[in-house]
């Protein structure tokens, strides 16, 4: 079988890199978009994959065409909440406009097959819910064959030492007050849910896939640490539910009300079925245990 040529945008983000890993290491051709301002180091990676790398932009209509001719399937993985540009790089404009012509330009290089990277649905009115609702209503009516793939909370991006989580030094930030349930995922089992789409798109078209794994409060993942003999941690409480509220209230768009929506859906519980994953997977996904195993093996 000849292998699956692949157009990949968002390849220099977490979650796209490890992607690119996956399908070069299945056989797969990657030809990856990538901004002239993208990071030297992210080119660098994706050369090493073998990854072809080519010039183009979500906001640049025109490049899109370009990168998407002779492809098969299209996986999308970008968003402005990854940008380091965010005054160009606005929810509108990358994550619903710029979305909406890479299906358009998908469309007329008569790709088979998008995938597409979403979250699953939250009980709060915000621009990025809306842009990735708007996203995939376009998916379901275009003659494209696509599959949207929802992961849940990812355990590397929320007990990060970005938000507060430090647990050589004892300190954790807690959204809420850390006893709701909530789903988490790994990003490298998302990311092996992409590449198994891309093994057999035939598969999983027209599927939207709601990716979660184990159900762990914030504190119970504490408490793994905790018995790996990470120190006694001291909790940051300026998170609590009705601050987060406030802050989520206050917020008029972009990024900052994204993360305000994600935290006060963290603190409220969200709890995702894991079956779809298990079997679109056909194994068990990795455990907080896992994560945190890892975690205090690395050097920093």
């Amino acid at each position: 079988m000849i292998p699956a040529r692949v157009l990949l945008v968002g390849a220099t983000g977490r979650l796209g890199l490890r992607v690119a890993g996956l399908l070069r290491a299945r056989g797969m051709e990657v030809r990856a978009l990538l901004r002239a301002s993208a990071a030297s180091e992210g080119r660098k990676a994706l050369e090493q994959l073998g990854c072809q790398v080519v010039a183009g932009d979500l906001k640049e209509e025109e490049s899109l065409g370009t990168a998407c001719a002779s492809r098969d399937i299209v996986v999308s993985t970008a968003s402005a909440m990854r940008s380091s540009q965010l005054q160009r790089d606005t929810i509108d404009a990358v994550d619903r406009l710029g979305q909406l012509s890479l299906i358009a330009a998908a469309e007329r290089a008569k790709v088979r097959h998008i995938v597409f990277t979403s979250f699953p649905e939250i009980d709060l009115t915000f621009e990025l819910q809306s842009a990735k609702r708007a996203v995939e209503t376009r998916l379901g009516d275009s003659i494209l064959d696509h599959t949207v793939l929802r992961p849940s909370y990812f355990l590397e991006a929320w007990f990060d030492k970005a938000l507060g989580f430090c647990p050589r030094e004892g300190t954790a930030r807690i959204f809420g007050d850390g006893r709701r349930l909530v789903s988490w995922i790994s990003i490298d089992d998302v990311a092996e849910a992409v590449a198994v789409i891309c093994d057999s798109p035939a598969r999983h078209t027209r599927r939207t896939i709601d990716l979660a794994g184990v159900t762990y409060s914030q504190l119970e993942i504490l408490e793994v640490f905790a018995r790996l003999g990470a120190t006694p941690f001291k909790i940051d409480v300026t998170s609590d539910q009705a601050r987060l509220q406030r802050y989520f209230e206050e917020s008029t768009g972009g990024p900052v009300q994204a993360r305000a929506a994600m935290a006060l859906t963290l603190a409220r519980g969200l709890v995702v079925a894991s079956k779809p994953a298990e079997t679109l997977l056909g194994r068990d996904l990795r455990t907080p245990h896992q994560f945190a195993v890892e975690f205090l093996q690395q050097p920093f």
